[in-house]
C-alpha cells in the first residue's frame, strides 16, 4: 500500500471510534447513510529541508440522510460538536501518530452543511471537515 493508502486506514481506524456511523477510507459512490468517507488528499512537499516533511490536506466528510425525521441532522450537530463522544475532530485526533504514520495530525474546521442528491435520488445532509497529517519524509 502507498503512503497515503497507509495515512487513509489509520485515519479510518481513529474515526471508527465514533458510534453507530459506518466509516471508509474510500470516496463512496453512492453513499448510505450515516457514513463518513476520506476524499484523496492535496500534498505540499519539501515542508522542511532535505523532504524532511510532507503535508498532506485530507477532507473528511460525513454524511446523514435528510428526511422528515430530525434524528439524522442531531448525529451531525453530534459530530461537529467538539465536546460531544461522537465528535469527529476528538475521534480523528485520538491517535495524533496515526499508529507511527505521522508526527501530527490535526482537524481544523469544518465547512457549513450542504444538501446533496444522490444517484438513486436520496437527500443527504453532508459536512466537510479539514484534517492535516504532518508525515516524516526523511525516513
Amino acid at each position: 500500500m502507498s503512503v497515503v493508502g497507509d495515512l487513509r486506514a489509520a485515519l479510518r481506524d481513529n474515526l471508527k471510534t465514533i458510534p453507530d456511523i459506518q466509516v471508509s477510507r474510500y470516496a463512496l459512490p453512492n453513499p448510505t447513510p450515516p457514513g463518513i468517507h476520506i476524499l484523496p488528499p492535496g500534498a505540499k512537499y519539501h515542508r522542511a529541508m532535505s523532504s524532511g516533511l510532507t503535508e498532506y490536506e485530507f477532507t473528511v466528510q460525513a454524511f446523514v440522510a435528510l428526511n422528515a425525521d430530525t434524528g439524522p441532522q442531531i448525529l451531525l450537530d453530534e459530530l461537529l460538536d467538539e465536546t460531544s463522544e461522537r465528535s469527529l475532530c476528538a475521534a480523528v485526533e485520538s491517535d495524533p501518530t496515526l499508529g507511527g504514520l505521522s508526527e501530527d495530525v490535526y482537524c481544523s474546521e469544518a465547512q457549513p452543511a450542504r444538501f446533496l442528491v444522490t444517484v438513486d435520488n436520496r437527500a443527504l445532509l453532508t459536512s466537510d471537515w479539514t484534517v492535516t497529517v504532518y508525515v516524516d519524509g526523511s525516513t
